[in-house]
C-alpha cells in the first residue's frame, strides 16, 4: 500500500476534498429518517454520554402542582426527577472500492465511471445508516399495545385510516406533549395503503374510502388520519410500523468526524438541482469518512468509505413501533 495518488487525469476527483462533498450528494437525499432525529450532535471522541427520560414530566414520581404564593415574595422551589444519564459508542461501518487504473486516467469517460462509484458508495451508506437509525428505534421505541389491526393491510376488509388513528391514539397520554404527525412503513404496506385510498387527482372513486394526497412518490399525506406515512426501503419488516411526532423528536443522532480523513464537524455544501437551478446545498454533518490509496501491485486506487455515528432513544414515549398491519 502507498499513500494518497496525486497528478493524474482524474485522480482530483478522488481526493477528501472533492470525494465527501460527491458523497454527501449521493447520500444525504436517502437519509429517510434524519428528519425525525435531533441533531446530528457532534462528538470529539468515539464514546459520548446522553440523557434518557422514559417518564417526562407526567410520569415523574415527583411531579407538583405550581402552588399559590404572594406577588413580591419568594417563588417555592419545586422538584422534580432528573433524566437518567446513558453513555454509548459510536457505531462505525464501511467498505472500499478498487477504481481500474484506465478509469482515473481516462478523462471524460473515467469520470462518468468515477460518477457511478459515488453513487453506488452513497446508496449502499444511506441503506447502512438508516437501518441502524430504524433498529435502535424499533429496538427502543414505547410499545403499542391495543392499537393492532384486526386485518393485515393486503386483506380485503382492512381499513387502514382506521388502524393508523388507532396507532395515533396510543402516543396520547393525559400530561405528555406527544402527538404522533408521522409514519413509516415499509414499501409493501405504503402501497396497500395508496391502493386503498382515494386521492385528490381523482385517482379511485371509492366514495366509502379516505382521501389521501400525494406529497411526493414516497409520502402519502391522509387527511382523515392528519398524519403523513412515509415509504421505507430498507430496514423495516412487512407488516411492521412506526409512530414519531416531529414537534417532539424521541432520538439522536451522535457523530464523529475524524479530521484526518472528514472535511471536520462542521456542516458540509454541495452542489444540487433546485427548481431548474444549480444551488449549493447546505446540510449537516453525518460522520462521513473518506481515504484513498494506490495498491502497489495492480496500481488500482481503492476508494474507502466509512461513517462513525450513533442513533440513540432520549424519550421512548416520543416514538411508537408495531406490527401487524
Amino acid at each position: 500500500m502507498s499513500g494518497p495518488s496525486t497528478g493524474s487525469t482524474n485522480e482530483r476527483w478522488l481526493t477528501p476534498g472533492v470525494a465527501i462533498r460527491k458523497l454527501y450528494e449521493k447520500v444525504e437525499p436517502n437519509l429517510v429518517m434524519m428528519d425525525f432525529l435531533e441533531g446530528p450532535i457532534p462528538e470529539d471522541k468515539g464514546s459520548f454520554m446522553f440523557l434518557y427520560d422514559d417518564d417526562g414530566a407526567s410520569g415523574d414520581d415527583k411531579k407538583q402542582t405550581a402552588p399559590r404564593f404572594e406577588v413580591g415574595a419568594d417563588l417555592p422551589r419545586l422538584d422534580f426527577s432528573l433524566p437518567s444519564v446513558s453513555a454509548s459508542l459510536m457505531e462505525s461501518k464501511g467498505f472500499e472500492i478498487a477504481v481500474p487504473r484506465q478509469v482515473v486516467r481516462d478523462g471524460i469517460s473515467g469520470m462518468a465511471a468515477i460518477e457511478k462509484y459515488f453513487t453506488r458508495a452513497g446508496y449502499v451508506l444511506a441503506q447502512q445508516i438508516d437501518a441502524a437509525q430504524i433498529a435502535t428505534i424499533q429496538a427502543d421505541a414505547g410499545a403499542s399495545t391495543s392499537a393492532t389491526p384486526a386485518e393485515v393491510w393486503s386483506d380485503d376488509d382492512a381499513t387502514p385510516v382506521t388502524d393508523l388513528m388507532n396507532f395515533a391514539k396510543e402516543m396520547d397520554i393525559t400530561g405528555y406533549p406527544y402527538r404522533m404527525t408521522d409514519a413509516l412503513v415499509n414499501k409493501a404496506g405504503f402501497y396497500e395503503l395508496k391502493e386503498y385510498l382515494n386521492f385528490l387527482d381523482g385517482t379511485q372513486f371509492n366514495t366509502g374510502r379516505p382521501v389521501g394526497e400525494m406529497i411526493n412518490r414516497d409520502t402519502i399525506y391522509v387527511s382523515q388520519a392528519d398524519m403523513t406515512v412515509h415509504k421505507v426501503m430498507d430496514g423495516m419488516t412487512d407488516g411492521s410500523v412506526i409512530g414519531v411526532d416531529k414537534n417532539n423528536k424521541g432520538a439522536e443522532l451522535h457523530t464523529y468526524s475524524d479530521p484526518m480523513f472528514s472535511l471536520g464537524s462542521g456542516r458540509i455544501k454541495y452542489p444540487t438541482i433546485i427548481d431548474g437551478k444549480e444551488t449549493m446545498k447546505d446540510v449537516p454533518n453525518y460522520g462521513l469518512h473518506y481515504y484513498e490509496y494506490m495498491e502497489d501491485d495492480t496500481k488500482n486506487t481503492i476508494m474507502q468509505f466509512w461513517y462513525e455515528n450513533k442513533t440513540v432513544v432520549t424519550e421512548s414515549k416520543a416514538i411508537m413501533y408495531d406490527t401487524g398491519i
